[in-house]
């Protein structure tokens, strides 16, 4: 077997330029039956509506990702603060404060 792609035992068929003219023609009617240009509007349509609702829902995940994390941080920050007052009161608050604006935190 000289070819890899040739089957054994079938020949090779070669069609005439105007034979595959035809068949070039015959495909482009099948196409352009059936795919016409409602067909074609749909199916972008389609295609953008799934692009945008994965869009809205990624990123209605980060900011609400966003909102939890901040909720969190805010929320830790209230309770040590919390904390601190009701050992050493406003002074001490007020002391951690100064100390971390002094080191650039806050």
């Amino acid at each position: 077997m000289d070819e890899p792609n040739k089957a054994e035992g079938c020949r090779e068929v070669v069609l005439s330029k105007e034979s595959l003219q035809a068949v070039e023609k015959v495909f482009k009617e099948a196409i352009h039956e059936s795919i016409n240009e409602e067909d074609a509007k749909r199916f972008w349509r389609t295609g953008f509506d799934v692009l945008k609702n994965n869009a809205t829902a990624a990123g209605g995940n980060m900011l609400y990702t966003s909102v939890v994390t901040l909720i969190k941080g805010v929320g830790k920050f209230l309770a040590i603060g919390l904390l601190i007052y009701s050992i050493g009161g406003w002074s001490m608050l007020a002391a951690l404060f100064k100390l971390l604006v002094s080191k650039g935190e806050v």
